[in-house]
């Protein structure tokens, strides 16, 4: 019988897990830079990590055997028909689906969605200017992609499908300051003035988007990943993941990732996937997916049995204000998150 291969896992530039690969496959990313004598590895079956020059001699620069010179080759043959183009792929490199809007229709949103809508255009027009389209290694953009989850629907501010993965980038185009640990269901922005706004943490909330995208797909959880990005006028003030950055660096941080782990001909597959999930949804799927988004927010009646609070999913408990007396709904985990909801009186 023969001896199982032994195989390898290694930690990539980017911090992460990859393998099993055999010394075939590790030779071919010695070859392309990607594993090199510093990188940390181990074999697959044992638990010690350590530099890959520690497992193999990189220095040897062994002479190949001398070969008899090769025979003469036969006669070329004639030359081929010249080929017709290529035709234009099936799916386009780059998707957007997000509503067409009107001054008419910007007139009714609050500043808060004017300014997302900004940030999801700044995103969109970094990622279409940096990052090579189409063909085997490049990338293929989907903007707010919106597909039917076991809950209702969920959407993506962008999926860039390519060989190396899929990234689902969620934006933030938020100001000031901005406060967070990456096991806290709430962060916090810090605007001038002392105002604090906490909103939910955006590492859980796009979590949630990678395990669904990962079932709907089959394709594994460990090679869909999950980026947040915020303006670049903003100013992290606590030490976050390696995924959490500016809009600036989201192109660079994708272009690191090098192996490559999704067949190219499953790069249409999956493109074309997306858009039949999304065409799925009519009309009033989609407006139902606004009005819970809004819903969340909106004031909720005094006398309403179960309201949850829009940072951390609990449950609400009706209050009053110390100075005017006014009731509002604020969470039953505080002083652990802050999240209030306006009361109304209906």
């Amino acid at each position: 019988m023969a001896e199982p291969k032994i195989r390898w896992f290694f930690i990539d530039d980017a911090g992460n897990l990859r393998g099993p690969a055999d010394l075939e496959t590790l030779s071919i990313l010695v070859g392309d830079g990607i594993v090199t004598p510093a990188t940390q590895m181990r074999r697959e079956d044992a638990d010690e990590w350590a530099a890959a020059e520690t497992f193999f001699d990189f220095a040897a620069d062994e002479t190949p055997p001398s070969s008899p010179p090769p025979p003469k080759p036969p006669p070329l043959p004639p030359p081929l028909p010249r080929p017709s183009p290529p035709s234009p792929p099936s799916v386009p490199n780059v998707i957007d689906k997000s509503p067409q809007l009107t001054a008419v229709d910007k007139i009714g949103m609050s500043e808060a969605e004017l300014r997302g809508l900004r940030g999801e255009d700044e995103m969109f027009d970094l990622l279409k200017r940096r990052l090579p389209l189409g063909g085997e290694r490049g990338y293929r953009i989907v903007r707010n992609l919106m597909f039917e989850t076991p809950t209702g629907t969920t959407q993506l501010d962008f999926a860039i499908v390519s060989a190396f993965g899929i990234f689902i980038v969620e934006v933030k185009n938020y100001s000031g300051w901005i406060f967070g640990d990456p096991n806290d269901k709430r962060w916090t922005q810090s605007l001038k003035g002392g105002r604090k706004f906490p909103f939910q943490n955006p590492i859980h909330q796009n979590f949630r988007h990678l395990a669904v995208l990962a079932v709907k797909t089959g394709i594994p959880q460990n090679l869909i990943f999950p980026l947040v990005a915020f303006a670049d006028d903003c100013a992290f003030k606590t030490e976050l993941p390696a995924n959490v950055m500016h809009f600036g660096d989201v192109a660079e941080y994708i272009r690191r990732f090098k192996m490559i782990v999704i067949k190219p001909e499953q790069l249409t597959e999956i493109m074309e996937a997306f858009l039949a999930w999304d065409n799925a949804i009519d009309k009033e799927k989609r407006s139902e997916h606004v009005r819970n988004l809004k819903d969340a927010h909106a004031p909720a009646s005094i006398h309403a049995r179960n309201v949850l609070c829009p940072i951390c999913g609990n449950r609400m408990v009706l209050r009053r204000s110390s100075k005017r007396g006014n009731p509002f709904w604020g969470c039953s985990k505080y002083p652990g998150c802050r999240g209030i909801r306006e009361a109304s009186e209906d």
